[in-house]
């Protein structure tokens, strides 16, 4: 191989090479973008995760609360009727 042919492979190579390597190199750095991407969004979802566990559990609480408000005013009409009732009977 002489110093022309040698360098006629240096001028045609390295440009295909280069040319053939490029896309290579974006799709690698796009996977490891895509890669921290995916770690980021994983955190953020267990985050949420927790988030909406303690929320349901507020939620549910507020719920045995307004049920047993509703409890109490129930018995409450209960009562009033009954002393309603009562007082017809007396004659008030």
């Amino acid at each position: 191989m002489t110093s022309q042919e040698f360098i006629y492979g240096a001028v045609i190579g390295v440009p295909v090479l280069v040319t053939a390597m490029s896309p290579i190199l974006k799709l690698s750095a796009n996977i490891v973008k895509l890669n921290a991407s995916i770690e980021s969004l994983t955190k953020e979802i267990t985050t949420q995760g927790k988030l909406i566990i303690d929320l349901t559990k507020e939620i549910n609480a507020l719920k045995l609360d307004v049920a047993n408000h509703n409890t109490r005013l129930d018995n409450l009409e209960q009562r009033s009727c009954k002393y309603e009732e009562s007082k017809k009977y007396k004659g008030e």
